[in-house]
């Protein structure tokens, strides 16, 4: 297989998993760019922030398995295509906004917005059968 046969390959791979990935996410495409540009307007990696998140849900004791889950699942949803952050105009917004709260709110801040667009899908706590 030459060099570009396989970046195609490689290519349609990626896609094709984010598309399984996005298949198992409860969250819309545009909250997930949403999410995604927060992140970024915060002056914060994508897959860094995810990854932290997820880790999180792994050792936070006041969750349960089942809130550690979401959490897992949100973070997975987040880093799954993490350089989608919608239209250049929704950015700038989003920069705009981060650029009001004052720098060491910036994260927490973030954090809030994504438990909210979370919890518009997990209102309750879930089902630990």
């Amino acid at each position: 297989m030459h060099r570009r046969e396989w970046t195609d390959a490689f290519d349609l791979a990626m896609m094709e998993h984010t598309k399984r990935m996005q298949d198992l996410t409860p969250y819309s495409s545009d909250e997930l760019q949403r999410m995604r540009r927060l992140i970024r307007a915060a002056g914060l990696d994508v897959r860094e922030w995810s990854d932290r998140l997820r880790r999180s849900a792994d050792w936070l004791q006041s969750l349960s398995p089942g809130q550690a889950a979401i959490v897992a699942q949100q973070a997975a949803a987040i880093a799954a295509d993490a350089d989608d952050l919608g239209p250049e105009a929704l950015l700038a917004e989003d920069e705009a906004e981060l650029a009001l709260i004052p720098e060491a709110e910036r994260q927490a801040y973030v954090s809030r917005q994504i438990i909210l667009i979370r919890r518009g899908h997990f209102p309750g706590p879930p089902d630990d059968d």
